[in-house]
């Protein structure tokens, strides 16, 4: 009996967080070249939550980078689409 009840407890709990609205992360829309600094190139990033953010783009060679914010170089990624990602979550 003690194992009924405990089984239709967690029943209950996973029912009500499912019931839960899910909170998704906003995901790029477009992104936009904006203009340039020393030595980089700067995008703006729409993302699905109505907000627009920066991505600068540090072009070497071989070793492209692609980072957060306006004329940073943390929070980098060799992509593109992973750094816009990344801005809009």
């Amino acid at each position: 009996m003690k194992h009924l009840q405990t089984f239709l407890g967690s029943c209950l709990v996973i029912l009500s967080l499912s019931a839960l609205p899910s909170v998704q992360a906003a995901q790029p829309t477009n992104i936009n070249y904006s203009g340039k600094g020393n030595g980089y190139r700067l995008y703006t990033v729409r993302c699905s939550d109505g907000k627009k953010r920066m991505i600068t783009s540090w072009r070497k060679k071989k070793s492209d980078k692609w980072c957060l914010g306006k004329g940073k170089k943390s929070r980098c990624t060799r992509s593109q689409l992973n750094a816009a990602k990344k801005a809009c979550r």
